[in-house]
């Protein structure tokens, strides 16, 4: 088994109540997600202050396999949009931690490349 395969971890987000929110706006961002199934949006909370079923817009949906939040992972940075599942969402996910410490020490040309 490879460094790459032990840092999975299955995670799982509804699409009710808070188990729906993936990120808020300026979170520490601890995980990145290989979103195996679901539908999810990307926005912003208009008020600033707590998320509410009415402070949030959302501006973009997104179904299907994709990567998420690999860029605030990559660079350490805080969640600049608010992430949410608008159904169930399946994804495997990779610590910030362990890609920092285990994965791109050992693969410094994929690091610079993912930071560009």
């Amino acid at each position: 088994m490879t460094v790459m395969t032990k840092g999975f971890m299955p995670r799982f987000f509804s699409d009710t109540g808070d188990d729906r929110i993936i990120y808020e706006e300026e979170q520490e961002v601890a995980e990145m997600y290989f979103i195996v199934k679901g539908f999810i949006g990307v926005g912003f909370n208009y008020w600033g202050g707590k998320l509410t079923e009415n402070s949030f817009v959302i501006a973009q949906k997104q179904k299907g396999r994709q990567v998420l939040c690999d860029h605030y992972v990559v660079n350490k940075r805080r969640s600049n949009f608010l992430y949410m599942a608008l159904q169930e969402t399946h994804c495997y996910a990779i610590r910030k931690k362990f890609m920092h410490l285990m994965v791109f020490p050992g693969f410094p040309d994929i690091y610079s490349i993912m930071q560009s």
